[in-house]
């Protein structure tokens, strides 16, 4: 998965026009070519993503552990 955003709103490169809020595309989406300027340009801001459906699943969190009781404290001797 790629991430595309521009710093100005319709910026056009690789046939797209880019957003200011940016736009995800799949990872064979644009040429080679077409990565390596669109990486150099210096209007876009271009991140590479693990994609989801090949990412490995996300590892289970521990349960937590059960409080432990609170012992109960001796009486005073004298008091009921």
């Amino acid at each position: 998965m790629i991430f595309i955003q521009s710093k100005n709103e319709g910026f056009r490169r690789a046939g797209v026009a880019h957003t200011k809020a940016g736009k995800e595309f799949p990872a064979d989406f644009f040429t080679a070519d077409q990565m390596k300027r669109l990486k150099a340009d210096p209007m876009l801001s271009v991140v590479m993503m693990p994609d989801p459906e090949k990412a490995p699943a996300p590892k289970p969190k521990p349960a937590p552990k059960p409080k432990p009781k609170p012992t109960p404290r001796p009486r005073a001797k004298g008091k009921k």
